[in-house]
């Protein structure tokens, strides 16, 4: 195989796995623009603003793998992409931190819940209350 070969198939690749890349982020973007309807929460429109510059950065990322650029036009795509990128990376941590501190505040409610009912288990005479209710759920 000659180099004429080895990067067409590298640029066949590239463009494959870019627009995979570009896929994968419109699925997330639509998982966390579809909990952000139904819970009103922070962090779900964070992550969201996050996967939406995400997306400007494939597209500005893997603009060469599509066209015919020369090699300074080629550098400035990936020092604006870079950028674009640490953008969409910060957004992403914090969308997420924002998540797992959210999470957390739940697990803690539920473990105070499940406290306070066994004491008020332990001072009634009857049986214990049952675990779950038939058609109540605490999950939203």
């Amino acid at each position: 195989m000659d180099s004429y070969d080895a990067m067409e198939r590298y640029m066949t690749i590239a463009r494959y796995l870019s627009l995979f890349a570009l896929l994968a982020q419109l699925v997330l973007l639509g998982l966390q623009l579809a909990a952000y309807r139904r819970h009103r929460h922070a962090s779900f429109l964070v992550l969201s603003l996050a996967s939406i510059i995400g997306l400007a950065y494939g597209a500005v990322i893997g603009l060469p793998y599509f066209t015919a650029s020369a090699m300074p036009h080629v550098l400035s795509l990936i020092t604006v992409g870079g950028v674009i990128g640490i953008a969409a990376t910060l957004l992403g941590i914090t969308g997420t931190v924002l998540l797992f501190r959210a999470y957390r505040g739940l697990v803690e409610d539920n473990a105070h819940v499940k406290a306070r009912l066994a004491l008020l288990e332990a001072q009634q005479a009857g049986p214990p209350l049952p675990a779950t209710v038939p058609g109540l759920s605490l999950h939203p």
